[in-house]
Formats: C-alpha cells, structure tokens, sequence
C-alpha cells in the first residue's frame, strides 16, 4: 500500500504473508522523499513492530516549534541530532521517528513542525556515529494530516488485527 505522494513523502507498506511467523507481521516498509526511496535495497521489516513504534511517536503528534522550523536545514538536522543523540547515545525522542529496519540500514528520520506546516528530515550514518542530512521535505498541515490519518487507518484496520 502506498501511503503519501513518493515525489513529496510517502511510505511504502507490503505484508509478505510467506515471511510472517506467529505474531510477527513482516514483510516490505520503505519511505519516500522527495522522489527517492529509503532504503535502496530490499530489506525485510518486522511491521508488527515498526508501525507500533511509530503509531507511538512524534510522527502522530510532532512537537510544534517555530523557532527550529525556520532553520536553515543544515542547521536544523545538527539540532535535531545534538537533542537525539547528545553524548553519543539516543537522549531523546521528543523529535525521532522510529523506524527500526531502516535504522539498521543506516538512516534516521526526524520530524518538527510549525503551525502551518511539518518538515521531516533524513539522514544517513557516514561514519560510526557521524550522521549526514541526505534528504528534507516540508508538507502543509492538511497534506500531511491525510498522510497520518491513512497510515493510522492501515495500522488499526490491517495491522492491528493481525
């Protein structure tokens, strides 16, 4: 299923009933920016729990701040990984979007938002914890809310009565 327009931002969602196993949904999860596709390879993802996690984030309730939003996106992604990930280690989530396969394919997403519009930002781990900005897309409110509300829709219809 696609959720989203993959030349703005999208999500990717396909259930593989032959690699699923007990409660564990898996099969195919990939987000789009701006036209290109995160991860690049074929990766197997446990939806069970990625939708979960991110059913349970800032992805359904962005922190709205006015003062990050109008950053520079260089400078808003420094921000954005100094907050998450001061020390070397995940401090705080209050802008992280949780999606476990492909941080283990080496990117990271983060997400802030203004009160007319929502930025998400993707990066890529360079070097061990290095992180470099690859991709950020900006959304209206409403572009973005039908976004939320379909993906909340497949998690609670298809997923959730898994």
């Amino acid at each position: 299923m696609l959720i989203g327009n993959p030349d703005k931002f999208a999500f990717l969602l396909e259930r593989v009933p032959e690699w699923c196993s007990g409660p564990f949904v898996n099969g195919l999860l990939y987000v789009f920016m701006a036209g290109e596709q995160y991860p690049k390879e074929v990766r197997t993802t446990t939806l069970s729990d990625d939708l979960s996690f991110l059913m349970d984030s800032p992805f359904l309730h962005p922190k709205v701040d006015e003062t990050l939003c109008a950053l520079d996106k260089k400078e808003l992604f420094a921000r954005l990984c100094e907050h998450t990930f001061s020390g070397g280690g995940f401090e705080d989530g209050a802008f992280f979007l949780p999606l476990a396969e492909l941080e283990n394919a080496g990117y990271v997403f983060f997400i802030v938002a203004s009160e007319r519009e929502v930025v998400i930002l993707a990066g890529q781990y360079i070097s061990g914890e290095e992180i470099a900005l690859i991709d950020a897309v900006q959304l209206d409110l409403p572009e973005f809310e039908q976004i939320q509300q379909q993906m909340q829709a497949y998690y609670n219809g298809y997923m959730a009565s898994e």
